[in-house]
């Protein structure tokens, strides 16, 4: 840790910015020293003690080719790109072209919570006679059956 910290206090030298790769935003959870305002807002950082990457584009946190809920085991046609966040004190995967949004107090509760949401629209969808359905749920529903090769039940 100690030497994380130096070296986020230091600059680079010209030698060490060629050697790295390109920059990119990514979403981080820091450690830092900070001055804040008389009403408690934060006025500036003014050092990084330590830094977690949360999410970035070129490293995904949740790609699932397989996805497991009970005793079903649902193998996909292709792996999911879910984007998996921090929010306040929760973390967020996200898959939008299914509308999923799962919650939870740690990225593994998060996932567990995903798994849960996927299953249950694959039950409530799936055998749904389109009759039943609105235009947006049939999408869905196609979506589902696009996506998913094969359930198992373990």
């Amino acid at each position: 840790m100690e030497h994380r910290e130096r070296s986020l206090r230091e600059k680079p030298t010209a030698a060490a910015r060629r050697a790295s790769p390109a920059a990119h935003e990514a979403l981080i959870r820091a450690r830092c020293r900070a001055t804040l305002t008389e009403s408690g807002a934060l006025d500036r950082i003014t050092e990084v003690l330590d830094f977690e990457l949360l999410d970035s584009p070129d490293r995904p946190s949740y790609r699932p080719k397989t996805i497991k809920w009970g005793n079903k085991v649902f193998l996909l046609n292709q792996e999911l790109r879910c984007r998996v966040s921090a929010e306040d004190s929760l973390w967020v995967v996200e898959y939008k072209p299914l509308g999923i949004r799962a919650c939870g107090s740690s990225q593994e509760d998060a996932v567990a919570e995903f798994n849960e949401e996927f299953a249950m629209l694959w039950d409530e969808y799936r055998h749904a006679p389109d009759s039943s359905l609105t235009r947006d749920a049939i999408a869905l529903k196609r979506r589902l059956t696009d996506l998913v090769r094969e359930v198992s039940v373990e």
